[in-house]
């Protein structure tokens, strides 16, 4: 099967459980995005700083 996938703009909003999988994803995709992007209630956990 053969796919084409063609550039597009997209809006909008999206809501999901937290979990510290989701809030990296939010983050990676935010990052990634042209526009502007709002990441909410984010989890917040001491993962990050376990290797400092």
């Amino acid at each position: 099967m053969n796919c084409k996938i063609q550039k597009s703009k997209l809006n909008g909003r999206i809501t999901c459980p937290s979990n510290k999988s989701y809030t990296h994803r939010a983050i990676f995709l935010a990052a990634l995005s042209d526009g502007k992007s709002i990441v909410k209630k984010i989890l917040r956990s001491n993962d990050p700083y376990i290797y400092n």
